[in-house]
């Protein structure tokens, strides 16, 4: 798969063999998918059951991380960081 080389303002933390999720700030990653034509897939998480399970057990799938790293510009968003703005604007529901 072909890497781009892309601002330093944001960094990609990577699930061994996973999903990769870039960090930065949200502005940053709307910029990044769409320099490179891709939707935003938008993990809120919480410290916890299902999304530990989803980290440990679907996240680090390869053919799933695959298909993900490719299609997707990947951001994980703590949900105890209270972004209210975010939730509100993609219908988020704690």
């Amino acid at each position: 798969m072909e890497r781009r080389v892309c601002p330093a303002c944001w960094r990609e933390q990577v699930n061994a063999q996973g999903i990769r999720f870039t960090e930065g700030s949200f502005s940053e990653v709307k910029a990044l998918a769409k320099q490179e034509n891709k939707p935003i897939m938008l993990y809120f998480k919480m410290a916890g059951g299902s999304c530990e399970q989803l980290e440990k057990d679907v996240f680090t799938n390869v053919e799933l991380a695959e298909f993900y790293n490719e299609h997707f510009v990947c951001y994980a968003i703590d949900a105890a960081d209270n972004n209210t703005d975010m939730f509100m604007g993609y219908e988020v529901h704690i």
